[in-house]
This record gives structure tokens, sequence and C-alpha cells, in this order.
């Protein structure tokens, strides 16, 4: 219960090389090693989400969703518009950092194999849904959490550790608005959600009332 860090101790037999870089082939990996941060994420008022990541402008921005929601292929068409916003196509770690809530990358990307260890404060969470045009719409922050606990790693089987982690996601959807994205799977997207950004519209939409 009290979990603060985790160490892990390699045999040398798992020590390996190719050419003049060595590696370890540990056997701490997926999905042993996201149990592990789920549960230490959770401790710190964190969580893991099944979400997409970029940064653009300094602005973080988190596109939830489970399989098939857009994810991957709206991270593609971010990538080779700009490729450095990315953080991670896939999943993303949410954390509050002081007065400011972040998006932090993770080791374990999705099919369009993105994953940096960048940070970025989160400017706004878009919910993603394929559409034959482009529109935003905000969302109320109850909406919002809703759609964030369905695709958030926390251990509900620790009510201790729920109870607690609880508040501080009703925190984040309080400080950080929610939007419906909609948009089409071409090049323009990118451009239209960089448009966004520049224009400050997120900014200019207020969170809907409960």
């Amino acid at each position: 219960a009290d979990l603060s860090a985790i160490h892990i101790i390699c045999d040398p037999l798992l020590l390996e090389s190719n050419g003049s870089r060595s590696f370890l082939d540990t056997p701490f990996r997926y999905e042993l090693d996201q149990l592990a941060l789920m549960y230490l994420l959770a401790r710190q008022g964190g969580f893991i989400l099944h979400a997409a990541g970029v940064e653009i402008q300094g602005c973080g921005l988190i596109f939830p969703g489970r399989s098939g929601a857009g994810k991957t292929t709206l991270s593609r068409l971010i990538h080779a518009f700009s490729p450095d916003a990315v953080i991670n196509d896939d999943r993303m770690a949410i954390r509050q950092n002081g007065s400011v809530f972040n998006g932090y990358g993770t080791p374990w990307p999705g099919e369009a194999n993105i994953s940096r260890n960048r940070a970025a404060a989160l400017k706004a969470f878009m919910f993603l849904k394929h559409a034959t045009d482009y529109a935003v719409n905000p969302l109320s922050p109850a909406e919002s959490m809703e759609r964030i606990l369905v695709t958030a790693s926390i251990p509900w089987y620790d009510r201790e550790v729920v109870d607690a982690l609880l508040p501080r996601i009703e925190r984040l959807v309080e400080e950080v608005p929610a939007y419906e994205l909609s948009f089409k799977p071409e090049p323009e997207a990118a451009v239209w959600i960089n448009n966004l950004v520049t224009a400050g519209t997120l900014s200019g939409f207020p969170h809907r009332s409960r």
C-alpha cells in the first residue's frame, strides 16, 4: 500500500549486445509494467488513459478513446504535419503537478508506434468522432468525467485508492475543458486542429453546465 518506487535487478545473463549497443531483455514488460505504473500513479493521484496525446504550440491535447475511435489515424495525420507534436498515439499518463495537470508520454505506443518521454501541460480533452465535416463542441465536466472513466486504467479493486483518486479526477474535469471533436480522416484534420490552437478557439468555449 505504501509503494513509492520499484527497483528491478536483472541477472547479467539477460544482458544482450547488438554491435556496440547493449540492452537488457528485462522480464518486466507489458502488461506487468503497466499494472505497476497504474497502481503507483493512483497512489499519487494520477492514472493511465487509453488516449493519444500531442503538444501543439505548447498546448497539451489529449484524445481519449477505445480502439477504433480514431486515435491512431489522427496521430499519424498530426505526425505527418508536425513530426515532433505527437507524444504517444495510444497511452498517456495524467497527473497533477502543483497547480497544473500534465499529460506524460508512456513506453506503450499503439499501431502508429509513436512514444516519447515528454510531458505537456493539458489544454483540453478532445473526444473523437468520425464525421463528414469538422466541428468542435464543448462538453460539461460531468460528460467529460463519464467518458474519461471508461478509458482510464484505475485499480477499481482497491477502495481506498479509488476513494482518494476520484476527487482528483473531478478536479481535473473542472479545470481542463473537454470537447467532442468531429473530424474527417484526411491530412486537413491536422491543419484544422493546429488552427484551433493558433486561433485560441479552445479557450473561447466555456464549460457547458452540468
